[in-house]
């Protein structure tokens, strides 16, 4: 179900007896203080950025590479596989290969710093929706279970750590 504001939320959720209720972590219980394409395109040229210092020529829009560096390892990787996308982790070398015009799987000591760099970003536009942290918690006195779920390709241990 969804609902257009908080009054709503709160009076479905008193007048029901559900034992078990999910919400999406971001943009519902996580908010960021800016729009996703604004914060990709700042991650993607503090990415480009690292690889300069690193000694790294990048010749290609940075914004335009991680797009499609994502569809080519999606076009990869998942051939033969039941899921349908990938986490950041696994298509960052494919990420790196592109900015940086190598054919060679980067360092995962490289893969590492970027993923990383990522993490740090996304935690430094988040914020958490207090409205949701309170109904949260009411949940949490009525004995209700929760479900916190996300599409996010950050993957389990990045998104339960924020």
């Amino acid at each position: 179900m969804k609902f257009s504001n908080y009054a709503d939320i709160e009076r479905h959720l008193s007048a029901s007896e559900c034992e078990l209720i999910s919400f999406d972590v971001f943009d519902t219980l996580l908010q960021r203080d800016c729009t996703p394409d604004y914060l990709l395109r700042y991650l993607s040229f503090r990415v480009r950025d690292l690889l300069v210092e690193d000694g790294f020529e990048v010749l290609v829009d940075p914004m335009q590479a991680r797009h499609d560096s994502h569809a080519t390892a999606c076009s990869e990787l998942l051939i033969d596989s039941d899921d349908n996308d990938l986490t950041l982790l696994e298509w960052i070398p494919f990420w790196i290969k592109l900015l940086t015009g190598s054919s060679r799987e980067p360092d995962a000591g490289l893969v590492r710093r970027v993923y990383e760099l990522e993490l740090e970003c996304e935690l430094g536009f988040l914020r958490p929706n207090l409205k949701m942290l309170e109904i949260c918690r009411a949940l949490l006195v009525r004995g209700r279970r929760m479900i916190f779920c996300s599409d996010m390709y950050l993957g389990k241990a990045a998104i339960e750590y924020f």
